[in-house]
C-alpha cells in the first residue's frame, strides 16, 4: 500500500494453507523489495498500473506478471477480442480490447529506465517529510530491513480534523488529499453484499488520514513550503482538533 510491502511471507503460507493463489497488486508499488525479492516476483501473478499518479506511467494501462507460461497464453488471448487462431472461432470466452498502445509502451519503456532515479528522489521526499513533522503527525510506517518503501504516496495520520486541515493548506496552494473516501464496505456496489459487516479500524483510519504531495520533481524548496504551511496551518487558532489517535505503543 502507497508504495510499502504486505507481509507477503505470512500471505504465502496462508495462500498454501487454503490452496489460494496469490495475486501480488503492485499497483503503488513497482521497485519496491521484501527480503531482498522485488514485489511482483513473489505470488503467482502480479499486477501493476502506469496511470499518471504512479510510480512510472504510461499515460494508461498496466502490466501483468507471470511465469506461467498457459496464463501468460490465456492473458494474451484475452486483451485481444478479436484474435483468432484459425478462420473458425471456437473459443467461448468473452475477450476485450485491453492492448496498450505502441506509443504508450515506448513512454513507458523510457519511464522504467528512469524508476530508480524516482525512487530515490521519492525516498529522499520522504525522509525530509519524517524528520520535519515527527512532532506533528502520527507518519507513515518506518522501514524495516526486510521491506524497502517507494513511497508512491507519503500517507500521515494527523490529530487535527483532516477536510479543514485540507482546506487550511490549499490557501497555501498545497493540495493535500483523503485517501480512500469512502472505504469500499461502504460502496454502493459493495455494501448490498456486506449489510453486517462492520471495520471500526478501517474508519478510524481513513477518518484521520491525508496525503502530502509526493512526487519526483518535487523541488527542494517545494518540499520545505509544504512542511513551513503545514506547520503554519496546524499553529492556526482556525484549525479545529478531531482526535487524538495514540498508535505510538
Amino acid at each position: 500500500m502507497f508504495g510499502y510491502p504486505a507481509d507477503l511471507d505470512e500471505i504465502k503460507d496462508l495462500c498454501k494453507e487454503n490452496d489460494i493463489y496469490l495475486v501480488e497488486d503492485c499497483a503503488q508499488s513497482i521497485g519496491a523489495t521484501y527480503h531482498g525479492k522485488k514485489v511482483g516476483t513473489i505470488g503467482d501473478i502480479s499486477i501493476f498500473s502506469f496511470y499518471a499518479t504512479k510510480m512510472m506511467t504510461t499515460i494508461q494501462g498496466g502490466m501483468v506478471c507471470t511465469n506461467k507460461s498457459d496464463w501468460i497464453q490465456i492473458i494474451k488471448d484475452l486483451r485481444y477480442h478479436d484474435q483468432c487462431r484459425s478462420f473458425e472461432d471456437t473459443d467461448p470466452r468473452l475477450k476485450y480490447s485491453y492492448m496498450m498502445s505502441d506509443i504508450g509502451a515506448a513512454i513507458g519503456l523510457i519511464q522504467l529506465k528512469k524508476l530508480d532515479e524516482f525512487i530515490k528522489r521519492r525516498r529522499a521526499i520522504a525522509f525530509f517529510y519524517r524528520e520535519k513533522l515527527d512532532d506533528k503527525m502520527i507518519l507513515s510506517p518506518l522501514e524495516s530491513k526486510e521491506k524497502k518503501h517507494v513511497y508512491s504516496r507519503y500517507v500521515i495520520r494527523t490529530p487535527y480534523n483532516p477536510i479543514a486541515l485540507i482546506a487550511k493548506m490549499r490557501e497555501h496552494n498545497v493540495i493535500c488529499e483523503r485517501m480512500h473516501v469512502p472505504p469500499l464496505h461502504r460502496r454502493t456496489l459493495i455494501r448490498q453484499f456486506n449489510s453486517k459487516g462492520r471495520f471500526p479500524k478501517t474508519e478510524e483510519i481513513l477518518d484521520s488520514a491525508i496525503s502530502l504531495p509526493m512526487y519526483p520533481t518535487l523541488r527542494d524548496e517545494e518540499v520545505e513550503y509544504v512542511e513551513n504551511a503545514l506547520s503554519k496551518v496546524i499553529k492556526s487558532e482556525k484549525t479545529t482538533r478531531f482526535h487524538e489517535i495514540n498508535t505510538r505503543k
